[in-house]
């Protein structure tokens, strides 16, 4: 049994050629332009799967940058309030010292007072501090920490978030922790705003026995505010870590998916050359077969 082949059916062969080889040109310069090998899933089944988990994973661990970022935003400014703080303490020990040697008169007391009561005034300031329009020592209640009287108006919540795989790190401290809680009775075991209150009272009046406890109840609210300097300068540097090793992480996941994705550039462009070659001579050799007429048969 002989097949015949038709003039119809030689020119339906050469156009599917033409359209493989277009095909072909086309997926090889859409490569070059993205600089992407896989275009479409099907490009590459296996390939893909494993690019779109390591994608997910990489979405992941940015958002976990995004986080630990704002987490370090929180751990500085309550960095930056517990050391202004202690600058405070500071500056309210000298004046009680200066207050307590004796040789301070009326006026000199007052002006001392009037000095103490300013140092009330800075560090209600800077408890105060706020990022992201939130106060840093509310706990997770919304608005100021405190009032103008020094009164807390938080709560005791603590704001936590996800920062690194597996890792979820506390970034706040409350006005409580840091400078004590409110006492209604007794003013000097009190927070610090009554503290420091009652000490200015003490040195205007020329108060003994209470200016006697100042020194030690400013230099037990230090120590305190001391220790969640320390805490938080900890964090901090875990964080750091966390957020080196984070983007050397990421680092290696790019470079997968860009070893999965991308193409070679050298090697794309032989390919490109070769195709078009290839689309070229299909077209020529389909435009001289289509020309042929009853003629050159008879010739």
């Amino acid at each position: 049994m002989t097949s015949r082949v038709t003039t119809n059916s030689t020119s339906m062969l050469m156009l599917r050629d033409i359209a493989d080889a277009q095909r072909s040109l086309t997926t090889i310069q859409g490569q070059m332009a993205t600089n992407k090998r896989i275009q479409i899933a099907s490009d590459d089944p296996h390939a893909s799967l494993i690019s779109i988990g390591n994608r997910a994973e990489l979405r992941r661990s940015q958002q976990l940058a995004r986080n630990a970022e704002r987490a370090t935003d929180w751990l500085n400014a309550a960095d930056r309030v517990t050391a202004e703080s202690v600058d405070l303490l500071s500056q309210a020990r000298s004046l009680v010292i200066q207050a307590t040697s004796g040789a301070a008169d009326p006026t000199a007391r007052g002006a001392i007072a009037d000095q103490l009561r300013q140092v009330r005034e800075s560090l209600l300031s800077t408890a105060a501090s706020q990022v992201g329009g939130r106060s840093i020592l509310a706990g997770t209640a919304a608005g100021p920490a405190y009032d103008s009287s020094g009164t807390y108006l938080g709560d005791a919540g603590s704001v936590s978030t996800p920062v690194a795989s597996g890792v979820t790190m506390t970034v706040t401290r409350t006005g409580p922790e840091l400078y004590g809680a409110h006492n209604s009775t007794d003013p000097m075991a009190g927070d610090l705003f009554q503290v420091l209150d009652a000490l200015a009272t003490a040195v205007q009046s020329g108060d003994a026995t209470t200016l006697a406890g100042g020194l030690d109840a400013i230099d037990t609210a230090t120590t305190r505010v001391q220790r969640v300097q320390t805490e938080l300068g900890s964090r901090l540097n875990q964080l750091e870590g966390l957020r080196s090793a984070a983007k050397v992480r990421d680092q290696e996941l790019t470079g997968r998916i860009s070893e999965l994705e991308d193409i070679d550039l050298a090697q794309a462009t032989v390919t490109l050359k070769a195709k078009e070659l290839a689309y070229q001579s299909a077209l020529g050799v389909a435009g001289r077969m289509l020309q042929t007429t009853l003629l050159d048969f008879l010739r």
